[in-house]
This record gives C-alpha cells, structure tokens and sequence, in this order.
C-alpha cells in the first residue's frame, strides 16, 4: 500500500510537472505571438531583412566584380597570346622571306658567274679578232699612203 501511494504521488508530480510545463509552453507561445506581432519587432524583422538583402546584394556585386575583372584579364592574356604568336608568325615569315631573297640573289650571282665563265672564251676571241680587224685596217691605211 505505501508502494501504491509513492506510485500515486509520482504519477500526480508527473502529472501536475506536465501541466505546468504545458502552462509555461503556452505563456511562451503566447508571449511570442504577442511580440512577434508587434509594430516594434515587425520594423525590427524589416529593418534586419533590409540590412541582409543590402549586404547579400554587397557581397554578390563584389563577386561579380572579381569575376569580370578575371575575365577581362583572361582575355586581355589571351590577346597578348595571340599578338605574340602573331608577331612570331610575322618574324618566322620575314627570316623565310629573306632566306628565299638571299638563295634568290647567290642563285642569280652564281647563274651569272656561270654565263660569264662560258662567254669568256668567246668574248676574248671576240676581243682578239677585233684587235685583228684593227690592225688590218691600220696596214691597208699604211698601204694605200
């Protein structure tokens, strides 16, 4: 009997603790509905929403910033690339050009070379039969006189 009356008094302080935190929680609840509907906590809530937006949209331009510049500097890289391997074309082209003109000029010095080493035989007999004509026409002058 003294075990089902402790019994009876726990399950009764169970039961009395339960209401009471039931009273508490609906205080609480009541308590919260009453300041969350008030004008005060209302401009608080739109004035902390305000201050965040501000801040998101913040950190969302400096974000975009930081990729725009990236991409101007990607792309500022990649046309310094591309005027360097342009300039690079244009000096390979300008040694080939000028590898071209220079076989161009030994060609045309060794042609020449070529030609005159085989008209020389020629261009000294040509010069000896000059000579020659000159001489006779020098004797028929000194004949006729």
């Amino acid at each position: 009997m003294h075990r089902q009356l402790a019994q009876q008094k726990a399950a009764q302080r169970t039961q009395e603790e339960e209401a009471a935190a039931l009273r508490v929680t609906e205080i609480i609840k009541a308590k919260v509905e009453e300041v969350m509907a008030s004008e005060a906590t209302q401009q608080r809530i739109q004035r902390r929403l305000k201050e965040e937006r501000a801040s998101l949209e913040d950190k969302m331009t400096k974000q975009l910033e930081n990729e725009k510049e990236k991409l101007i500097e990607k792309k500022r890289q990649e046309q310094e690339e591309r005027q360097r391997k342009q300039l690079e074309l244009e000096r390979i082209l300008e040694d080939n050009r000028r590898l071209v003109e220079d076989a161009q000029k030994k060609a045309a010095a060794d042609k020449e070379q070529r030609e005159t080493a085989r008209h020389l035989p020629y261009q000294q007999s040509y010069d000896d039969l000059t000579k020659a004509a000159e001489y006779l026409q020098v004797i028929k002058y000194c004949l006729q006189t």
